[in-house]
């Protein structure tokens, strides 16, 4: 009977010792990839951030203003036009915008349109922000800065927005430009990530 307890209390010694490895392994598991996640994110906002940041500082607010009001396009500002495509294209961003946040979304001041699609959107057209991007049309409206937020788009999948306002004397912020970066290729190696790790851990916890 002694010999039988002793067996018994052993492999419950023995399981109790692997659930823990397995716990253990679980939460090392999810530290990893939610630390990896949070780094990933935050390299492509900083990045998307200053493509915006870069462009928004050689604007003149002035002459925004005046292409808000009269709606009309001229020679100046095919010039802007041309040079926020160059932008785009030279730093590899989905798409590139100036706005102006209004109540029902965003009036577009100049647009590159999607990068692997026909035809852009114009001045003049309003862009509603609803559902995961409400909250950057209210912090744009407030005139305050905007936090990168990633989100899924139906039709262009994984994306992720950044922006930067134009300055203006008293530090508010009347115009942003809008960066727009295709999050697919981070969303994949994020799931590499996590299937290449998980096995890994598993393997040191039977060990």
């Amino acid at each position: 009977m002694k010999r039988n307890t002793r067996f018994t209390l052993g492999k419950k010694l023995l399981l109790m010792v692997l659930l823990v490895s397995l716990i253990l392994s679980a939460a090392a598991l999810a530290a990893s990839y939610w630390a990896y996640l949070r780094d990933t994110r935050a390299l492509y906002g900083r990045f998307g951030e200053s493509i915006a940041k870069t462009f928004a500082s050689q604007l003149d607010l002035e002459e925004l203003d005046g292409y808000a009001q009269r709606g009309l396009e001229d020679d100046r500002y095919q010039e802007i036009q041309s040079a926020l495509e160059a932008a785009a294209k030279e730093g590899g961003v989905a798409r590139l915008d100036i706005v102006r946040p209004q109540e029902n979304g965003l009036l577009i001041l100049f647009s590159t349109g999607e990068a692997d699609t026909e035809g852009r959107e114009s001045l003049g057209d309003i862009r509603p922000l609803k559902n995961d991007l409400a909250d950057v049309l209210a912090d744009m409206r407030a005139g305050g800065t905007v936090d990168p937020v990633t989100w899924r788009d139906g039709e262009l999948g994984w994306r992720m927005m950044t922006a930067a306002p134009v300055p203006q004397a008293d530090g508010g912020a009347a115009a942003y430009v809008v960066a727009e970066l295709d999050m697919g290729p981070a969303i994949q190696e994020e799931r590499g990530f996590l299937l290449g790790i998980g096995p890994l851990l598993a393997v040191l916890a039977a060990g």
